[in-house]
């Protein structure tokens, strides 16, 4: 009697474990999934994302503004929700200024970091992103830049890092071609920064936006997601610390289209014709001799086994925003997740 009461104890805490496991593995991702999201915050679902940046925090005489810190509030506490979703700050974007003037001295790293960690202790954020676009080149000179930029990242990234802790995230958004790896000092970020959200899209407006493939179509960027994520990995990034960037919008000619604009006016409507190109693993639309390039749920199909393939850390993508009914990140999540 006693023999067969301790084996049904023991059955039972093997049942208890396995019920516990089943729990946590259903509700822990699998890969990173990273969406920035800029503007509104008050529909965001928060349990198909492991984490969201949000965008913007912009740079004033080397310290941190926040244009809006109610929609970072909104986003922290989402947290209720899904206890393990990250909450982080992306500073900069196309365009901002400031970060060349705070990289440059000791003194401007340091009020810089000091910004930062107030940022992170005051909204009880998980950690900053460094959207930085570009070091050394400045968007072509549109904003301020000096070949001192290449090794000033490095040691503003290492003066957050050790200002924020290695308990708090920090992950950078970094341009996706050999021009940008040569003007950053990637061994040295990579090993500061928990990853990288690589912004594979914008390759071309009346090309594909951000093709999987090189493709010998008309249509053919001239480049690739994945030679982007080649050229990075032969530089010494480790897989797993490489978000993929996909593009939740497309491009008639220069004019920016949301996926749910695109969804409503546009694919197989309104004399749109929707096509795909094979090699590219791409999708596009044509009206007469109009060219929309988008990304849609069959071209993310194809970069979700890619990320599985190449053993990347996950996605990112911009923007979520643009994708209003959650039909590609719901796409994104499942996909990567079973």
């Amino acid at each position: 009697m006693k023999y067969k009461y301790f084996i049904s104890i023991w059955k039972g805490l093997i049942e208890i474990k396995r019920i516990i496991s089943s729990y946590y593995s259903s509700n822990t991702a699998k890969y990173r999934i990273v969406g920035y999201i800029h503007g509104a915050t008050t529909n965001v679902n928060p349990n198909k994302l492991t984490h969201i940046n949000y965008a913007f925090g912009s740079i004033i005489n080397s310290s941190i503004f926040i244009p809006d810190y109610q929609n970072l509030m909104n986003l922290v506490s989402l947290k209720s929700q899904n206890p393990k979703l990250m909450v982080i700050l992306s500073i900069g974007g196309w365009g901002a200024e400031g970060f060349s003037d705070a990289a440059y001295l000791e003194s401007s790293r340091s009020s810089f970091a000091n910004s930062c960690l107030d940022i992170v202790n005051k909204y009880g954020i998980d950690g900053i992103d460094i959207d930085w676009e570009y070091p050394v080149s400045g968007s072509c000179n549109l904003i301020k830049c000096t070949p001192k930029d290449k090794e000033n990242f490095t040691l503003l990234l290492k003066s957050i890092r050790n200002k924020i802790g290695t308990n708090k995230i920090l992950s950078i958004a970094a341009g996706a071609d050999k021009f940008y790896i040569n003007n950053v000092e990637i061994n040295g970020i990579v090993n500061i920064c928990d990853y990288i959200n690589l912004m594979t899209y914008d390759f071309g407006y009346n090309t594909h936006n951000a093709n999987l493939y090189p493709t010998s179509s008309p249509y053919g960027s001239g480049f690739s997601c994945d030679e982007s994520v080649n050229i990075f990995l032969q530089a010494g990034v480790p897989a797993m610390k490489i978000n993929l960037g996909i593009p939740f919008y497309g491009y008639h000619g220069h004019e920016y289209l949301s996926y749910g604009n695109l969804l409503e006016n546009y694919i197989n409507k309104n004399g749109w014709t929707r096509y795909w190109d094979y090699e590219a693993k791409a999708a596009y639309l044509k009206n007469d001799d109009s060219f929309i390039t988008y990304e849609d749920e069959e071209s993310i199909d194809y970069k979700i086994k890619y990320i599985k393939s190449k053993g990347l850390g996950g996605a990112m993508f911009w923007e979520y925003n643009q994708d209003y009914n959650d039909i590609l990140l719901n796409k994104l999540w499942t996909g990567l997740n079973e």
